[in-house]
């Protein structure tokens, strides 16, 4: 579970020694090519970051632990925990001044089966705003190898986006091992493969 900043006693409660391991590591392995600050404050303080692979292409690494109904943190601000679609905004702000494509990574897909009602209209709105800027987006968590159409909260039949879920590569009630090889650039995917 992660609790968001300024919950409880931040001494006890928003340790999350998890994130600041993660954190760490990328710091020392962006050491190697840039010290990006930025990266390490937003990767620390909420477990979310952005990274420009080239020019025309990022990729932006949600927490999606902040939307999880079992998360009982995401209780306290239902809507934004953390300011996550704050700084998403943000980030796809950024994106679409420079004319970057974006690719969204994150664990649990957005969905009303495992994401709270205020989170998942929250992040549609975002998608549908930058539905020509964010290009492809991945997810993991259900163990199936699918993927969702994701549609505006105006009018569900105007498809605004599209996520693939990857296979699990553990076995999980009856589903097989598996994973799936993308190529893909700054305009999308362009090729899959599942092995």
């Amino acid at each position: 579970m992660v609790a968001q900043k300024g919950i409880g006693n931040d001494k006890i409660v928003n340790k999350n020694f998890e994130i600041l391991f993660i954190s760490l590591m990328i710091l020392n392995f962006m050491k190697k090519k840039e010290t990006n600050y930025y990266l390490f404050f937003s990767l620390f303080s909420g477990g979310f970051y952005s990274l420009s692979i080239r020019p025309g292409f990022r990729v932006i690494v949600l927490n999606t632990n902040y939307c999880a109904r079992l998360n009982f943190w995401s209780l306290y601000d239902p809507k934004d925990p953390a300011d996550h679609s704050k700084w998403l905004i943000k980030e796809l702000l950024i994106a679409e001044q420079v004319g970057d494509g974006v690719h969204i990574v994150a664990h649990i897909p957005p969905d009303d089966r495992e994401c709270t009602q205020a989170w998942i209209y929250n992040f549609l709105a975002v998608v549908e705003r930058f539905k020509d800027t964010i290009v492809a987006q991945f997810y993991g968590h259900t163990h199936a190898d699918e993927f969702r159409v994701f549609f505006s909260n105006n009018n569900i039949s105007n498809p605004i986006g599209y996520g693939f879920i990857g296979p699990s590569l553990t076995t999980y009630r009856d589903l097989n091992p598996g994973y799936r090889i993308y190529t893909t650039d700054q305009k999308g995917i362009k090729n899959w493969r599942k092995l």
